[in-house]
């Protein structure tokens, strides 16, 4: 009996996509009132993801093969219109008749008007005055060197050296339309660049270990800045990325596996046994290039002379992690100082006081100005404080959780909490400052 596969065609997929995430954004924005402060923070950024993405596949059943588009910087046209592996909508365009690149929908604007001759740069006549294109804006609008939004229309002379030049109008502001008006962007990069982004954005879709040093390019050299004010929110944007480590994480994986490959010949390894996902990559990275070799060969070893799994390597690296730790020398309620020492996460904190929770094996439960975290000893410092001071820190401790723990607080209270996280005694002024927003907050719970 033959059997008959059903493929669905990309829009099919696109509109079965665009159900999923609507139910999706229906859940998470049917909040729970009495989600904790950081949950609700996480929410609404999952919600803010989740309706780019619905966005982003809204533009894409907008577009069609053949289509004239523009992303702002150049002028070209769609040549397929894709879904890729990982479920992500793309439009595979060729600028300017050059190779096919892959862009995100929601990037791009019709342009069936322009001719696809004209670069950023060219002139234009514009009531008689020569200007510079600056930037395409869609439908035949162009943004020039002085900020004037002008509409192209026929061709015209040049009359000092019969220079062709193309006809303008100028446009008032008010004239654009919404996704016209946003597409202004800053610190545009040069065509070398933008062509290096791209090569580098295909990459990254495509092995991890290449993904990882094509990351750390990107961001090195700020590549992403055309689009983009941060590189959390390219990497979480253009390759879907809603863990803000993760980038980190493919970025240190890939250098465990140059390290590795580049002394394969001195271990004897295998150049096909090396890691395959960034998973068994990780444990590695919290030990020096050596160790990561003699580590990665044990792990093998283990494994039978295969690819060991994640399990294996986190084991192999946690026995020879431990006798590099003294004992825990804190103890619960303990006063100490955080210090930043190489640690990302703890950014922002460095020099504020903490209070032992909870005392770990290699690490502590600290409590903070704005909640509980966890920190390794190699990052807490004793503080050595005469009894009143001790009391002085755990009495701001309790007082700042009391007003964290409010709703809506006010970004200014925070600010001031945050600089008190320094303070193992408040002055007289500090103390007025701090009794003055309890009495402001508390009297209105009353």
């Amino acid at each position: 009996m033959k059997t008959t596969v059903l493929t669905m065609t990309p829009h099919e997929q696109v509109n079965e996509r665009i159900q999923q995430l609507q139910s999706q954004l229906t859940e998470l924005t049917n909040t729970d009132d009495n989600l904790l402060r950081s949950d609700r923070v996480k929410r609404r950024k999952e919600i803010e993801h989740t309706q780019k993405q619905i966005d982003n596949f809204k533009a894409f059943l907008s577009l069609k093969v053949e289509d004239r588009v523009t992303d702002g910087k150049q002028l070209g046209k769609i040549k397929d219109l894709a879904i890729t592996q990982g479920g992500l909508a793309e439009a595979w365009v060729s600028w300017y008749g050059s190779v096919q690149i892959p862009e995100q929908p929601l990037r791009l604007l019709s342009e069936s008007i322009l001719d696809e001759s004209l670069r950023i740069g060219d002139a234009i006549n514009v009531d008689g005055s020569k200007m510079e294109i600056k930037e395409f804006l869609g439908n035949g609008k162009v943004r020039t060197g002085n900020e004037t939004v002008v509409e192209i229309g026929g061709n015209s002379m040049n009359s000092d050296n019969d220079t062709p030049l193309v006809d303008a109008e100028v446009v008032d502001d008010d004239e654009l339309t919404p996704d016209e008006a946003k597409m202004v962007v800053d610190n545009e990069l040069s065509p070398d660049e933008e062509t290096e982004r791209l090569k580098l954005e295909k990459i990254v879709r495509e092995s991890f270990a290449e993904a990882g040093q094509a990351l750390k390019e990107l961001r090195d050299k700020r590549l992403y800045r055309s689009t983009h004010k941060t590189f959390e929110e390219y990497c979480k944007d253009v390759f879907g990325y809603l863990n803000r480590r993760h980038p980190d994480r493919l970025i240190e994986a890939s250098d465990v596996v140059s390290n590795l490959i580049t002394k394969c010949d001195q271990i004897g390894l295998n150049i096909n046994v090396l890691p395959t996902n960034e998973a068994q990559c990780r444990p590695l990275t919290r030990l020096s290039p050596t160790e990561q070799i003699s580590a990665w060969t044990e792990a093998v070893q283990e494994a039978g002379g295969k690819v060991p799994s994640s399990r294996i390597v986190q084991n192999v690296v946690k026995q020879r992690q431990i006798p590099r730790y003294a004992p825990n020398p804190f103890k619960v309620n303990d006063i100490v100082e955080i210090i930043v020492k190489g640690n990302p996460d703890l950014r922002g904190r460095g020099g504020q006081w903490a209070i032992i929770d909870e005392v770990l094996e290699y690490s502590c439960l600290v409590k903070t100005w704005d909640g509980t975290i966890q920190v390794r000893t190699e990052n807490l410092k004793e503080l050595v404080l005469p009894p009143e001071q001790k009391d002085a820190v755990r009495g701001i401790c309790e007082r700042s959780h009391k007003l964290m723990e409010i709703d809506g607080l006010d970004s200014t209270v925070k600010a001031v909490l945050a600089s008190l996280s320094k303070k193992t005694w408040l002055s007289d002024i500090e103390e007025s400052i701090l009794s003055h927003i309890e009495g402001i907050y508390f009297d209105e719970d009353r």
